[in-house]
């Protein structure tokens, strides 16, 4: 599962929960008449996936555990890493922990960039997506 296969490491994906409202368009078969409809459906605990390709989806959260992304990502490349000044070097050789979950928030920050600065903003101007990762949320009182 990567984009870049000969390139440099990055995360698969970034899952961010997203706050607001956000509806999906679902089409609906409707048996009197016997045709497709079309109607808006708010989505539950909804998330956006950012993925290494540059592109994003949003999703519900069963959705986005079904497929495993709210899951830790995998880093792509992460064996070729020798750079320790890159942010998978600095997570990949870091010492202290903190330093590892300032590394790690980087690549996330990278992935979510690339997607945006590709297809521009994803969501509604209401609606909006953590901006902090959600992996390690058990560590960051002990370091804060």
């Amino acid at each position: 599962m990567g984009y870049a296969p000969d390139g440099p490491a990055s995360l698969t994906f970034v899952t961010r929960p997203v706050t607001g409202t956000v509806k999906m368009e679902k089409t609906i078969f409707d048996k009197k008449s016997r045709e497709n409809s079309k109607v808006a459906v708010e989505l539950l605990d909804p998330v956006i996936v950012f993925f290494a390709n540059r592109s994003s989806q949003v999703m519900s959260g069963k959705e986005a555990t079904r497929r495993g992304y709210l899951q830790q990502p995998e880093i792509m490349n992460f064996e070729s890493v020798s750079d320790a000044k890159s942010a998978a070097g600095r997570y990949k050789f870091a010492m202290r922990m903190q330093d590892k979950l300032e590394a790690w928030q980087q690549m996330e920050d990278a992935v979510i960039s690339a997607c945006i600065s590709k297809c521009g903003h994803p969501l509604d101007l209401d609606t909006t997506y953590s901006k902090r990762t959600m992996h390690f949320d058990d560590l960051k009182g002990e370091l804060e």
